[in-house]
């Protein structure tokens, strides 16, 4: 199955929102529709206005293009006093190799510009475009090539795939000076869209916005209850055909649940879901037209809701309930190969099972949440629409029991860190997964709930794995302060400037554990996964340790040495993070080419397994104290001070 969230998709959303905030549509302009603009265009036309700051409008830009026969490798071009900057865009992804012969056709084009002769066949470039050109770089001292491409293919070496990429750059440049230029200053730029980080940054905040869908949705209706109750709240119950749910997830996709604790749960989920699941389609599939019998429906709460005879009309919408509902509909319709032309011909069985299926209606309550003289609970001042929306999203969803950290999915802590997270993940071309809400789930080994990652995240870099162990729920419940201990996590520092570290170190371990299994000892196996959380902190240690002076391990010697209090020592051992984020930015779990702390950890390791034995923890509760890890640190202090890099 392929995942929605892949970066294409992430840029197909870009362009789509881009497109809306400049308020044109391609098909709308002349100049864009002649040259048949695509992707690479669109994606110069971004870095042009939001990064290099050269063009404001798309007519500004459309003024900058080379027609496209015979442009002679250059897309678009553009100078300003004693510079000139020349584009190359890609809408795919290309070689690191590819640059060089980008480089020597752009340079036989402005080679055959400036000269009196006929144009080259090299070059291949036409006559007006060579007109143009030698006018853009004439008196020209610097020139600026830039190649955008939506990705670079690179040699397999990932830590080392930048330096590669300005090592073969600068080579271009050095061996390669046009000739007739030799007073003019040469650079290459070589863009890559999914890793720029201003656009990584500009995707993933657009995507933060659309908790509401801000576009107008109307549907035809044959009947309304409204209602508007003594607090001042209007919504109206109503029939809804299951065609406008069949267009609206196909146009909106997981955006319409924005506001919603959960987003489509397929049958790996839980037996629950697979039940729920096949109900839906045992119904759409043998009796469509008791769907609005049996199904609960949707709940969709907007800011904008305007109710007609026979028509509603809704924006800034959201469905806080009915997602398995709404994608359920989508799937099996989307089975069906039900297209978008309802003429197309078919056999007669099953285009009567299609109109079955599109006219059959299903119950929507809409509730608007906006201060109007409609809704005069919104006019209080001191009533809050995100605490009565949320407590809109809770009720509602109380047919199947929510955990408790969905409900935290809009907080800013949350929402920062899956952020941060986000803009890592997509520039170490990771396919980790997220979730700060129940979700479907593509590749469980590479997905981790928010619970499962604010515990883990407590172990790493809190040092507290005997309170990760015992209170992974706890974590998202009011403590007697009346904070929530997960905060305290993911406002971390070093967390925060380090996301993917609790996935890989969980990787790390999983991977030990496997190689592990394989001398089958089942006392061993039992000890190494009781003790997971303990590993993953020790894990974390010996990280930082790697590459600290002596001085500082000195200083965790004389702690462990003289500590009696188990709070201070855990609190003291944050000393050692400044280098634990200095490993974990080198790619040290990811790289494995590290063998010193790699044996060194294995030592440390069988080092517990021996603790473990020696002191009988055979229950899991052993575990659940910090004390007894302080006290494995202590006794194995000189082992730890001792480690170091070769």
């Amino acid at each position: 199955m392929n995942r929605e969230n892949t970066n294409t998709e992430k840029f197909k959303q870009l362009i789509l929102n881009e497109l809306n905030l400049i308020d044109f549509k391609l098909t709308q302009q002349t100049d864009f529709t002649e040259k048949n603009i695509n992707e690479g265009d669109l994606m110069t036309f971004l870095y042009l206005r939001d990064v290099l700051n050269i063009c404001e409008t798309i007519d500004d830009f459309a003024a900058m293009s080379i027609d496209g026969t015979g442009d002679g490798g250059i897309d678009y071009i553009f100078s300003n006093e004693e510079n000139c900057y020349i584009f190359q865009s890609k809408s795919g992804q290309i070689n690191v190799d590819d640059f060089e012969d980008i480089y020597n056709k752009i340079k036989s084009s402005l080679i055959d510009a400036i000269s009196n002769q006929e144009n080259t066949k090299k070059a291949n470039l036409a006559e007006q475009n060579r007109k143009r050109i030698k006018t853009e770089i004439t008196n020209i001292r610097n020139i600026q090539i830039f190649v955008i491409s939506k990705a670079i293919s690179h040699v397999k070496n990932e830590v080392n795939e930048k330096q590669v990429l300005n090592q073969k750059i600068d080579q271009i440049i050095k061996y390669n000076q046009p000739a007739g230029f030799s007073n003019v200053n040469f650079s290459l730029e070589a863009v890559e869209f999914t890793k720029n980080e201003y656009f990584l940054e500009k995707v993933i905040r657009l995507e933060k916005k659309e908790k509401e869908i801000k576009k107008e949705f109307s549907f035809k209706i044959s009947s309304n209850f409204t209602i508007n109750n003594a607090l001042g709240l209007q919504g109206v119950l109503v029939s809804m055909k299951i065609y406008d749910i069949y267009k609206l997830y196909e146009e909106h996709r997981n955006n319409l649940f924005g506001l919603n604790v959960r987003n489509f749960l397929d049958n790996s989920n839980s037996k629950e879901s697979k039940k729920v699941n096949s109900e839906i389609n045992n119904t759409l599939k043998n009796s469509p037209e008791e769907f609005w019998f049996k199904n609960n429906g949707i709940f969709i709460i907007t800011k904008k809701l305007e109710i007609y005879p026979n028509k509603i009309l809704i924006k800034d919408f959201s469905i806080i309930n009915g997602a398995q509902t709404v994608t359920n509909i989508y799937k099996y319709i989307d089975s069906l190969k039900i297209s978008n032309n309802l003429d197309k011909p078919e056999t007669e069985e099953i285009e009567k099972h299609k109109k079955s299926v599109l006219n059959s209606e299903l119950i929507c309550k809409i509730v608007e949440v906006s201060s109007n003289e409609k809704n005069s609970l919104f006019l209080n001042k001191n009533f809050k629409t995100e605490d009565f929306i949320l407590e809109l999203v809770k009720s509602s969803n109380q047919q199947k029991p929510v955990s408790n950290w969905t409900f935290f999915y809009q907080e800013e802590c949350v929402e920062n860190l899956k952020f941060k997270f986000d803009i890592e993940n997509n520039k170490q071309n990771q396919e980790y997964t997220l979730l700060i809400k129940e979700s479907e789930v593509f590749d469980k080994k590479k997905t981790m709930k928010l619970d499962e990652y604010c515990q883990l995240g407590m172990a790493i870099f809190k040092i507290r794995p005997g309170y990760a162990i015992q209170n992974k729920k706890k974590l998202f419940d009011n403590n007697q302060s009346g904070t929530y201990e997960f905060k305290n996590v993911l406002v971390d520092s070093n967390l925060l400037n380090n996301p993917l570290a609790v996935f890989e170190i969980k990787e790390f371990y999983e991977s030990y554990l496997v190689e592990q299994k394989k001398k089958k000892d089942k006392e061993l196996n039992t000890h190494l996964t009781r003790s997971k959380i303990w590993i993953l902190s020790l894990i974390s240690i010996m990280i930082s340790i790697f590459s600290c002076n002596q001085e500082t391990k000195d200083k965790l010697y004389d702690l462990l040495d003289k500590e009696k209090n188990t709070e201070e020592a855990l609190d003291n051992l944050f000393l050692f993070f400044e280098s634990f984020e200095k490993n974990i930015k080198k790619g040290l779990i990811q790289e494995k080419s590290t063998k010193k702390i790699i044996s060194s950890i294995d030592v440390i390791i069988n080092k517990l397994m021996e603790f473990i034995k020696d002191n009988q923890m055979n229950s899991a509760k052993y575990f659940y104290q910090d004390k007894q890890f302080i006290t494995f640190l202590k006794e194995n202090r000189d082992f730890l001070i001792k480690f170091k890099k070769d």
